[in-house]
């Protein structure tokens, strides 16, 4: 069990490290999305499912996953930080082994801060030198 629950723990590290944590700005207020995937990053597992699957980030627990009707993940995502509890009805729980087993967290739009005021996106193009 400890083997299945460190894979986790580094699928869910690995996962959550893909979420930027800006110095200027944190989670809060940030809508995300929630999937699990196993057994790699292209194929969401059909007998796992996200209660909301896409939640906005706040105080308390976000979203609780339902693996395989026996293990519930509640999730609990702060400013700066994410907390997967795993709960299950099993007595000796397994987890397969796999390239990937985990959650992966999407957002629908930029986790940044905003752009500054009066910032351009984009580089203007240099300029032919004066002949």
């Amino acid at each position: 069990m400890l083997r299945a629950l460190t894979v986790f723990t580094l699928a869910a590290s690995v996962a959550a490290a893909a979420i930027p944590a800006p110095a200027e700005a944190g989670l809060i207020g940030k809508q995300l999305n929630a999937v699990y995937y196993t057994p790699d990053t292209s194929t969401p597992y059909a007998n796992a499912t996200f209660s909301p699957s896409s939640f906005t980030v706040g105080s308390g627990q976000e979203t609780v996953g339902d693996v395989e009707g026996v293990t519930q993940l509640l999730v609990d995502v702060s400013d700066n930080a994410l907390t997967i509890t795993l709960q299950t009805s099993l007595s000796s729980p397994t987890w397969n082994s796999a390239p990937f087993n985990g959650i992966i967290f999407t957002s629908p739009g930029p986790l940044g801060p905003p752009p500054r005021r009066g910032a351009r996106a984009g580089r203007s193009s240099p300029r032919a030198p004066a002949s």
